[in-house]
């Protein structure tokens, strides 16, 4: 009798939980990843990026972060084609559309950038960040009164936001509108009195208009 309720035990332990033989959990590369990134190690964050991609061909999180990675070390042919990835893969990850705009202003091409921040705020219309990203890559390609516009539609959602009003002052003056270039940098100063490139700029257009610089 104590044999076979020894036997059973046995069979209670092995089928549960392997008697002590359990298989190690599987390693979270992307986490590993993360930290490595986070802690400046660029090469070992990659090669953990790549095997968190191969263990799940479809794991977004890992294949934006390798698109970054390869931003930031100048790889930019390989970040544009992982993030065009992130985006066929998730549509709706705003995240992605930031990302893929930003590679696609290092590689000056801006209209690109600024049809891909379109998409973004297609899917995310609150995003306020895709705005202002939109907003400067059509001021680069010389579409300021667009650019201005779109700022202005960023300022109905985050009004306080003094970045916004910043880059609204630059567009104004740019466009010779200067008593409006005025209004917009004293705004960024009420909201951030520590605001030196406001500060400047909104002097050189209350002082002289025609010295105005950016």
């Amino acid at each position: 009798m104590a044999r076979r309720s020894l036997s059973r035990a046995w069979l209670f332990c092995a089928l549960l939980v392997g008697c002590g033989e359990q298989e190690p959990p599987p390693t979270n590369h992307f986490a590993t990843a993360e930290r490595l990134a986070a802690e400046g190690k660029y090469t070992e964050a990659v090669a953990a990026s790549k095997r968190a991609l191969t263990a799940d061909a479809q794991h977004l999180e890992a294949r934006l972060l390798l698109a970054y990675l390869d931003l930031v070390q100048g790889r930019l042919g390989l970040a544009a084609q992982l993030a065009e990835q992130a985006v066929q893969l998730d549509p709706d990850k705003t995240e992605a559309y930031l990302l893929l705009g930003d590679i696609y202003v290092r590689q000056r091409r801006n209209a690109d950038a600024a049809t891909i921040y379109k998409e973004g705020l297609i899917a995310d219309p609150g995003r306020v960040d895709l705005y202002r990203k939109l907003a400067i890559a059509l001021a680069d390609d010389g579409h300021y009164t667009e650019a201005a516009a779109t700022l202005q539609k960023a300022l109905e959602r985050a009004g306080d936001n003094a970045a916004i009003h910043y880059n609204l002052g630059v567009l104004y003056g740019g466009l010779g509108r200067y008593a409006e270039a005025a209004v917009e940098y004293a705004e960024a100063l009420r909201i951030n009195d520590q605001d030196l490139s406001a500060r400047n700029n909104l002097a050189n257009v209350l002082l002289s208009p025609d010295s105005y610089t950016h």
